[in-house]
């Protein structure tokens, strides 16, 4: 096994779990790469066969970019408070990741559908979690139409969420969103401290296009990252991802 290591190395927790497993690791003839870029700088594909994230939500979310940029699996041991995608924790890891590492272990490969968007300034990408469009002040009236021109969603609110399955469980959560399953074929959207119009989030198709436009100036954020301005009535195109993140359960 070839293994591309993720680690918050600011957890003492993740330290005594990394120190476990590249012991293990090197003990039993496998390889890895361990990060040390805070996602900056990607590996070469073919260095190894699967990502692992140490850490909790923020750690996974790093390690999914890489794991989705060169189509490879992704498995968490959460080391952290909140690691709701992870699939091992410290009370189990000693026994479970050996057995993961030497293909011991009835494992699930999830496909995870994810958002593709694209900004009025033409930056595009793939959003793991998000997309969360916001306003500081007052609040603004958004309208998400779909490939036939239909209005699909229409609220006036200080914000709202655009969110894949598998970020259902972060900020959408907060705002009072559903929890979607991982490999829902769909969308969520949510707003933010709604004013008027559609108070609730609504599970949206994936086979459409979507344009989200405001009459009013918003930020948007593409899972936490720093924020960029939209001008009013700009659009934001949304669709499906070419391909899903492939995620890692224990059968």
């Amino acid at each position: 096994m070839r293994l591309y290591i993720v680690p918050n190395i600011n957890k003492d927790t993740t330290n005594e779990v990394l120190d476990f497993v590249q012991t293990y690791m090197t003990n039993h003839g496998h390889t890895f790469v361990l990060d040390e870029s805070e996602g900056t700088i990607l590996p070469n594909d073919d260095q190894y066969d699967a990502v692992l994230a140490l850490g909790g939500d923020g750690t996974f979310l790093r390690g999914a970019r890489i794991a989705y940029h060169f189509n490879k699996p992704i498995m968490g041991i959460n080391t952290g408070t909140e690691g709701r995608l992870m699939e091992i924790d410290l009370e189990n890891y000693q026994d479970l990741f050996p057995k993961w590492i030497e293909n011991d272990l009835a494992i699930r490969t999830l496909e995870c559908p994810l958002i593709h968007y694209v900004l009025p300034n033409s930056k595009g990408g793939v959003a793991i979690n998000e997309v969360a469009c916001t306003i500081l002040t007052s609040v603004t009236h958004f309208d998400l139409i779909n490939a036939k021109n239909r209005v699909v969603y229409a609220t006036r609110a200080s914000g709202i969420l655009l969110c894949s399955p598998i970020g259902s469980t972060g900020y959408n959560l907060s705002a009072g969103g559903a929890v979607l399953s991982h490999t829902l074929d769909a969308f969520e959207v949510t707003p933010i401290c709604s004013f008027s119009g559609d108070k609730y989030s609504k599970i949206i198709r994936t086979d459409s296009t979507y344009t989200l436009t405001s009459d009013k100036a918003v930020y948007v954020s593409v899972d936490g990252e720093d924020a960029i301005t939209i001008n009013e009535n700009e659009k934001i195109m949304f669709d499906k991802a070419e391909r899903p993140l492939l995620l890692q359960k224990i059968a």
